[in-house]
């Protein structure tokens, strides 16, 4: 892992955090994405996402996204030995951004696609906080949900609200495929990136889409899911255990894919 800081648009290695990075008056934003051999996705959107939570938590900023952006892909491009998960950390008391790199395999999503499983940990986004707001200090909860899916020995783990409603992944947002229809969760939910832009694909294309509550009890009614996430792109579901097992071989799907994956290598 690599720790760099960026201050007065210049970026410095560092070997720790400073001690009051984690002061319990200090919110930490955060956007995850991937550095592939030097080239990120969609870091833009990343830091826009981060700018809006700063107008919605009051927070006045010195930092010019427009200034910030090419400083960034410059930086990023020097990474190009390899893939990267990537983490800017804003910290909001002392208008300072952090980048870690920590260098890994890339995801690998399987043919016969990816297995789930209900969460027993409740969203936070469904107890009131703000779902353009993208923090550590109420990431404990996805991150329960993480660990949940590996002792399961599953891909994801889908955090529901009290009402059982299913909301999204630990790390993915969800969608699910009924016919020629793509249904999805669009209340209290984290907007990831990836997810706008396949929705934005879907419109494109002409498909439908049909955002809603999806209870638990209505999975049986589709045909097919999948997953969006930054790391994980697109991920075809073959099961959530023990609830339902889906066609990963859907037409809807594999034309929503090449197109995604055509924009990822302009």
């Amino acid at each position: 892992m690599r720790l760099f800081e960026t201050n007065n648009y210049k970026i410095k290695e560092r070997y720790s955090f400073p001690v009051w990075f984690l002061d319990p008056g200090s919110i930490i934003l955060f956007e995850t994405f991937a550095c592939d051999y030097g080239k990120t996705y969609f870091l833009k959107e990343h830091l826009i996402r981060t700018y809006k939570a700063q107008k919605i938590l009051n927070i006045q900023s010195k930092i010019d996204i427009e200034k910030l952006y090419p400083l960034l892909i410059n930086f990023f491009k020097r990474f190009n030995k390899g893939y990267y998960r990537c983490r800017l950390l804003y910290n909001t008391a002392k208008d300072i951004i952090y980048v870690i790199l920590i260098k890994e395999k890339r995801v690998i999503i399987p043919h016969d696609g990816v297995n789930c499983i209900i969460s027993k940990f409740i969203s936070p986004y469904s107890l009131g906080i703000s779902c353009d707001i993208k923090s550590i200090n109420h990431y404990l909860s996805f991150a329960l949900a993480q660990k949940e899916a590996r002792e399961n020995n599953c891909f994801e783990a889908i955090l529901v609200d009290r009402a059982g409603a299913l909301l999204e992944g630990s790390h993915t947002n969800i969608f699910f495929i009924k016919n020629n229809t793509i249904f999805y969760p669009d209340k209290n939910i984290l907007a990831g990136v990836t997810r706008s832009i396949i929705i934005d694909i879907a419109i494109s294309e002409g498909i439908h889409l049909k955002g809603g509550v999806i209870y638990k009890d209505s999975i049986s009614n589709f045909d097919s899911m999948f997953l969006t996430g930054s790391l994980t792109g697109i991920a075809e579901v073959k099961e959530i255990r023990d609830i339902r097992k889906f066609d990963v071989h859907n037409e809807i799907i594999k034309k929503i894919r090449k197109i995604y994956e055509r924009k990822i290598k302009d």
